[in-house]
């Protein structure tokens, strides 16, 4: 009975995965309008999906990929790396619930959290930790798309003495004007997905560590996440007047 269904709140799903997973397969099979399409969605649930996307030339951080039954010895990592501290990470996760910033001094401890995770069946990411993140100045840009077109962009910063830059934790988010090349690289990165998003939001940091790219591609968020509309001058028109009647099709005219 309905023209289509966007996602836009489901933030408890990596708790309650299966039931996603079920909803999701459901609404694929009986037809439903989704929005973003439900293959795009299960593509997007795990992290993993940042793996197919570096294969693709995509930059990202360094990342070292953690499956259950793999040695979670953190401080080895850290040293063979030549990491000064990394950022842990269940691959299937939201506003940063059980990510944390392991260093030499907390190694040990931290190790034995991950590997707990790691034998309750999670997956996990274990990520150079980039200054640029809590630098002043610094944070994480969002580059908000929609249909594949750019619309507006913010950079999130931490709270003083935290590295998480989400709302929730205390971050803040500043509107801001991004450069042409960031745009394109943003475009480019969407232009490699399995199919086109109806909304998008693509975040990244600024990095000299960057080979080819100062871009470094932290997530593709794709699935519930903040637009930032209210920061975007016009773009809560854009997205739900404009992308989402454009997504629904024309009205049903009346019958004469």
């Amino acid at each position: 009975g309905f023209e289509l269904v966007v996602l836009r709140s489901c933030w408890d799903y990596h708790k309650r995965l299966p039931e996603f997973l079920a909803w999701l397969r459901a609404r694929a099979a009986d037809g439903t309008r989704l929005q973003n399409p439900a293959a795009l969605v299960e593509w997007n649930l795990d992290k993993t999906y940042l793996q197919a996307l570096e294969n693709q030339g995509v930059e990202l951080p360094e990342t070292i990929w953690l499956r259950p039954g793999d040695d979670a010895d953190l401080a080895k990592t850290l040293a063979e790396k030549g990491w000064p501290q990394a950022v842990v990470k269940p691959t299937i996760s939201l506003g940063a619930h059980n990510t944390w910033v392991v260093g030499p001094e907390t190694a040990a401890a931290d190790s034995a959290r991950a590997a707990a995770l790691l034998a309750a069946g999670e997956k996990l990411m274990v990520q150079r930790f980039l200054p640029e993140i809590v630098a002043e100045g610094g944070g994480e840009w969002s580059l908000v798309f929609f249909k594949n077109r750019f619309s507006h962009a913010l950079v999130k910063r931490p709270k003083a003495g935290d590295f998480r830059v989400q709302h929730v934790h205390g971050g803040s988010m500043h509107p801001a004007n991004a450069p042409g090349w960031m745009v394109e690289t943003g475009a480019k990165i969407l232009a490699l997905l399995p199919e086109a998003p109806l909304y998008a939001r693509v975040d990244g940091v600024l990095s000299t560590d960057g080979a080819n790219d100062p871009f470094l591609l932290m997530e593709l968020e794709l699935i519930e996440p903040v637009l930032y509309l209210a920061q975007g001058g016009p773009a809560a028109a854009r997205f739900w007047a404009d992308t989402i009647a454009e997504a629904a099709g024309p009205e049903p005219t009346a019958a004469t």
